[in-house]
């Protein structure tokens, strides 16, 4: 897990192409974006842009990928995004390969908590459990969104 703020983002990407490809992106990313997934580098390097409501913790979703990094960068509002390693989750919805996707009971380890805003990123890697989306201080507010999937022989 990497948590950082934006003005460092491109530090961690020693591929040019991706950094380029990922920081341009960012660039344009505004309160009109369209709210959809583009593809950056076809299905190795997506970009999917939403917006939401944060949810209180108990209604959170833990999740991990096997071989994608996810970025995570608000284009506005604030959420927590929690953390923990996979190896302590109890694992709700088996490894979807198709999604890249693996689910995990809320009630596993949270060894992280860190709160994104606009001003900093946080990039996930196969070994963490991750439940974004969480109302800070329990108190539900509107996120627009941004997060890559990145494969993770990209990085």
């Amino acid at each position: 897990m990497i948590f950082d703020s934006m003005t460092r983002l491109g530090t961690y990407f020693k591929n040019e192409t991706v950094r380029e490809k990922i920081l341009s992106f960012i660039a344009a990313l505004n309160a009109d974006t369209e709210e959809k997934t583009y593809e950056l580098m076809g299905s190795r390097l997506t970009a999917a842009v939403s917006s939401y409501q944060t949810r209180p913790a108990a209604a959170g979703i833990m999740e991990a990928h096997h071989h994608c990094i996810d970025m995570q960068v608000l284009i506005s509002g604030e959420e927590e995004v929690f953390v923990g390693p996979v190896e302590k989750q109890t694992v709700k919805t088996p490894y979807n390969p198709e999604r890249d996707a693996e689910f995990y009971a809320v009630d596993g380890t949270k060894e992280v908590k860190m709160t994104l805003n606009p001003s900093c990123f946080a990039l996930l890697f196969p070994a963490d459990a991750h439940m974004p989306c969480i109302a800070p201080d329990n108190h539900p507010g509107s996120v627009k969104k941004c997060v890559f999937k990145i494969h993770t022989d990209l990085f």
